[in-house]
């Protein structure tokens, strides 16, 4: 078998497990099991991936336990998909591991992170908390956790502030000023043992951003980390244990053969009170024990071919033998483990708890012998079916004995600091009344005076258009240049280039036809078109266009003409006509005319036709009607406009 290094508990429990087998003399094809351990610290998955390929091609492995990194165990898990290896996570609590479609040939004999959310939830219930701050790693662990939380949480408790810690820098942005910005006071951590231990190092070192101002609740915790800061007196430790604290049923016996043979190999490792091995440990050796019964009962069945390799020239082509037939075995085991019953789910690669999950709180407080140095409480427990274990559940986590000293009391410890309330303002004296009413007055005063005066601010920006002039375009300033809708090759991408660019190249939306821009405001394709005013008037008063706006003052006045015969013998007399027509401003009131009843067609051909005939009928009547057949002119003057979605 495969193991990768760990705490010296969880490497003691997993070779007493290796050991026990050969005491117990339990072999496959008449060999004794043996192991290959390896490092893996899980910043470096290809690291790790190479090792666990040496060990198959060295050793012939036929099995992992481990590794202790949720990062490490997908990649792995993923390879063992391929060559049928089973790999048992006894640490691993990421909840995309419970995927038995994605990883097939991997097992748990440890809570998903899930379940370490839901208990949260139950803790947040028992003390009417509504809101937190989460810092987490950023790695899958961590989003993993992250995710859980956010799927028990709910609406129901508010997430203020997701602060991720970066592996490769092991810094966090403004740790601070993120959670003193924060309307809670409560931190999450959900990060392993020693990135734990450098988010903490990191808030000592920012200052006043742990006790007694804020409460930190931790998912991990490094035993050997040295606690004497009085800022983390009455932060919270949550984890998961082992049935046996609950005196629910395990395999005493094979813990008690266990622990004789980790006192015979390494003495020094044993935490003098089987109470006191860690969870962790529990979970390694059950892992082991695992794969233990489930290789032998598999030779058993199979004794003509149990366990055989192929293709172990590299690790990416060898494969198990009967794989399917081993795996068969595995989901359907059910054995009494020093951690509890071990059998697993039909379709998740978790395990089947039969007496529920089990949680203790610890909280750190001053040690009773050395008021310097800090020790963990057990304060609270919980014990609850995994299938109860949601926001409407009856299980609820119990009081110990022991009495919760929070953050914000330096002095006596305190069971009920969630539940305290503020003060109330009792005034007593005639002239400290009189005061508290003009407060009162003047409070209502103030805000009606700025209730007024917000309402009439916003409603005099509402009347505004958020771009007021072509300026606002220049060099993209108030918006992506593929936002600005522009006529390719005519005299307004030429004016946007010269004016607006100054010359450089820029991603404009280009426009095939100048219609083409109308549309592209209406689908959102662009926010902004440069148009002729005069059609761009006559469009935004029609029904279909009618949501769209001119705004800005005209710019890059032109002229328009229709070319006439060189000599035309009309040429003079239609020039003093268009000039008495201007300035009797009967131009003007026709168009004024024609913008009013647009909207009564959308048919634009036909409107213009009707003004242009309005004009020669009218007031060109020294035209003949061949003439103005043959050689009717229309003069129309227009300038550049802004045109934008309402």
């Amino acid at each position: 078998m495969l193991t990768y290094d760990s705490t010296p508990q969880e490497h003691a429990m997993f070779m007493t497990a290796i050991l026990l087998s050969q005491q117990y003399n339990m072999t496959v094809n008449g060999k004794q099991f043996a192991y290959r351990l390896e490092h893996s610290n899980g910043r470096d998955v290809i690291e790790t991936l190479y090792r666990t390929c040496m060990a198959i091609t060295e050793n012939k492995i036929i099995g992992i336990v481990g590794p202790a990194y949720s990062s490490e165990a997908r990649l792995l898990a993923r390879l063992c998909n391929r060559a049928g290896f089973p790999v048992i996570g006894y640490s691993t609590t990421d909840p995309e591991l419970s995927d038995r479609n994605a990883y097939q040939t991997f097992y748990r004999t440890i809570p998903s992170d899930i379940i370490t959310a839901q208990a949260l939830l139950k803790l947040f219930q028992k003390y009417d908390w509504n809101s937190t701050n989460i810092i987490y790693q950023d790695d899958n662990y961590g989003e993993g956790g992250l995710q859980a939380i956010k799927k028990a949480f709910t609406d129901e408790i508010k997430i203020s502030q997701k602060i991720k810690y970066d592996l490769s820098t092991d810094h966090i942005d403004d740790l601070r000023s993120q959670l003193e910005e924060s309307p809670s006071r409560i931190v999450i951590v959900w990060a392993d043992e020693n990135v734990t231990t450098k988010i903490i190092q990191l808030a000592l070192e920012a200052g006043d951003i742990l006790a007694p101002s804020f409460l930190w609740i931790f998912t991990a915790l490094h035993s050997k980390m040295q606690l004497k800061d009085k800022q983390l007196i009455g932060m919270l430790l949550i984890r998961p244990v082992t049935p046996q604290i609950f005196n629910v049923s395990t395999n005493t016996t094979l813990l008690k053969d266990a622990i004789d043979i980790w006192k015979n190999y390494d003495n020094q490792s044993y935490p003098g009170d089987e109470t006191k091995i860690d969870g962790y440990a529990l979970y390694a050796f059950d892992s082991a024990w695992l794969l233990i019964l489930g290789f032998q009962e598999f030779c058993q069945r199979n004794s003509n071919n149990c366990l055989s390799l192929v293709n172990t020239k590299h690790c990416f082509t060898t494969r198990l033998t009967n794989r399917d037939k081993l795996h068969q075995i595995l989901k359907n085991i059910s054995f009494l483990g020093v951690s509890g019953y071990v059998q697993f789910l039909e379709n998740a690669t978790d395990r089947l708890t039969r007496s529920g999950s089990h949680f203790i709180i610890d909280n750190l407080q001053p040690s009773k012998s050395n008021t310097n140095e800090l020790y963990a409480e057990e304060v609270l427990k919980l014990n609850g079916s995994t299938s109860n274990l949601t926001r409407d559940s009856t299980t609820q986590w119990i009081s110990t004995l022991n009495p919760i000293r929070w953050p914000a009391y330096s002095g006596a410890k305190q069971n009920h600091y969630a539940s305290l309330k503020g003060s109330e303002l009792r005034v007593k004296s005639f002239g400290g009344r009189g005061q508290t009413i003009l407060l009162w007055l003047t409070s209502i005063y103030l805000v009606s005076l700025l209730t007024s005066s917000m309402t009439t601010y916003f409603i005099e920006k509402q009347k505004k258009p958020w771009i007021q002039s072509i300026e606002d375009l220049k060099m993209c300033g108030k918006l992506s240049c593929d936002r600005i809708g522009v006529v390719e090759r005519s005299q307004h991408e030429e004016y946007v280039m010269q004016h607006l660019m100054n010359g450089n190249q820029m991603d404009y939306h280009r426009l095939k036809h100048q219609r083409e821009c109308y549309a592209k405001l209406l689908n959102y394709h662009i926010d902004v078109a440069i148009a002729d005013s005069s059609s761009a008037e006559y469009f935004t008063q029609t029904k279909q266009y009618c949501q769209l706006e001119v705004v800005g003052f005209p710019f890059g006045k032109t002229d328009f003409g229709i070319a006439v015969p060189k000599l035309w013998r009309y040429k003079q007399d239609l020039d003093n006509h268009i000039m008495k027509l201007k300035e009797e401003g009967e131009i003007d009131r026709l168009c004024s005319s024609e913008s009013r009843r647009a909207h009564l067609s959308n048919n634009f051909n036909e409107t213009i036709a009707h003004a242009i005939y309005s004009i020669s009928v009218q007031d060109l009547k020294l035209f003949n009607e061949h003439a103005i057949e043959q050689n009717g002119v229309s003069t129309l003057h227009a300038s550049g406009g802004i045109s934008r979605v309402s």
